[in-house]
């Protein structure tokens, strides 16, 4: 299978990891878009989308081509309400960083029928496919990211140093990362985005962002 991979180069890095010692992985800029023939690809993956929405003018003509975007920020059924017309199988995935190389990929469908299109090509990568409803968030992305939130109001109320909230969650609930060891390996930004974005969409005070992640998250802008 031919794959086409729009990305930062955490991400693609990640993706290529994960799915390019089982099909050919083709990278492909930004700056190349508007010129790439993308039906020559079996697959496309923006694993950014959410930073470039405007990339979907490049994708919606291509007839039931699989066409996976990042989808934590934002849903499917938003992205073809505000688009229109999308021709191509238009899918959702969890491409933050660290959950990209993982043993099962997060996705969303907007279509019923789209999961036997998720399920082909989760045999394909050779990955278990969870299908999620598709809402901001998702449901990993928005668990993790609520728990690194807590880790810094913790931390700015002085209740523990970074070092032991890390080594606490890891001991704790064997979490492969400890929350500020995850934020910055997701990136302080990218936490913060997804925090903010679920708490427009929720109206929840749980949601809401502790100062201090968010000076992280200025500070650490990629």
């Amino acid at each position: 299978m031919k794959i086409a991979v729009i990305g930062d180069k955490k991400r693609t890095e990640e993706f290529i990891t994960a799915f390019g010692n089982l099909h050919e992985v083709v990278t492909v800029s930004e700056k190349q878009l508007p010129s790439e023939d993308l039906t020559l690809y079996n697959a496309v993956f923006d694993l950014n989308y959410e930073s470039t929405p405007e990339h979907i003018r490049y994708y919606a003509p291509l007839k039931n081509r699989p066409v996976i975007i990042s989808a934590v920020k934002t849903t499917l059924q938003r992205e073809i309400n505000r688009t229109g017309s999308v021709e191509c199988a238009l899918l959702g995935m969890n491409c933050m960083p660290t959950f990209i190389n993982r043993p099962v990929l997060e996705c969303t469908v907007a279509d019923r029928y789209d999961r036997d299109t998720w399920n082909n090509l989760g045999e394909l990568l050779n990955k278990k496919i969870s299908i999620v409803d598709d809402r901001v968030g998702m449901v990993t992305p928005r668990i993790v990211c609520m728990i690194i939130n807590e880790a810094f109001f913790t931390l700015q109320e002085g209740t523990a140093t970074i070092k032991d909230i890390d080594l606490g969650m890891k001991l704790g609930v064997n979490y492969p990362y400890g929350p500020f060891e995850w934020a910055k390996k997701i990136g302080y930004d990218e936490v913060y985005e997804v925090l903010l974005a679920v708490y427009k969409d929720m109206c929840d005070d749980r949601y809401k962002i502790s100062s201090l992640l968010k000076q992280y998250a200025l500070q650490h802008k990629s």
